[in-house]
């Protein structure tokens, strides 16, 4: 994907986000090791995929991750 962006954490994505529209977006739930508490929402995979939502995104969202709980969510 010699095109694809890479965001290395939810702020990152957020600013990604806001200065194009994908026509596929991938998260993971996980974005830090901390993550794995499912208690947390802050700077979370799960707090980008809301942000995607609020925007109205019309890409594919593709959601990989270990963590079965948080991926579900």
């Amino acid at each position: 994907m010699p095109k694809a962006v890479f965001a290395k954490n939810a702020e990152a994505a957020f600013r990604a986000l806001d200065q194009q529209e994908f026509k596929v977006i991938f998260l993971d739930h996980d974005l830090h090791w901390m993550h794995a508490d499912n208690s947390i929402f802050k700077g979370t995979g799960k707090e980008v995929a809301r942000f995607v939502a609020k925007k109205g995104s019309q890409g594919i969202v593709i959601i990989h991750s270990r963590h079965d709980d948080g991926g579900r969510q």
